[in-house]
């Protein structure tokens, strides 16, 4: 997996180091390629339950990082149907493989 980190200014102009995905499919996860399903949304979310997509890449959530994504192994970007051509991030508790 390749990606690379920037330090960037948020929207408060405060700085912050962003990673961007650039490729990749993490071991185990839903593959690149694959249909997926927006589930489990909470106030707040871009997309509610049901919003389709495909899987553009995939990393392994670090043990380390763990707390940070609680219940989800995979961070994944995701193209929305909605909003062609803008990579989203998202974690594995919140898609589901289309079957």
């Amino acid at each position: 997996m390749e990606f690379e980190t920037k330090l960037v200014k948020d929207m408060d102009d405060q700085e912050r180091y962003a990673a961007i995905v650039i490729e990749g499919e993490a071991e185990g996860a839903i593959p690149n390629g694959a249909r997926v399903r927006k589930c489990n949304s909470e106030p707040g979310d871009s997309f509610s339950d049901g919003a389709m997509g495909t899987v553009l890449s995939s990393i392994a959530v670090l043990p380390e990082l763990a707390h940070l994504a609680p219940g989800s192994d995979y961070a994944y970007f995701v193209e929305w149907d909605e909003i062609p051509g803008v990579p989203v991030g998202v974690l594995s508790r919140r898609i589901e493989r289309k079957q």
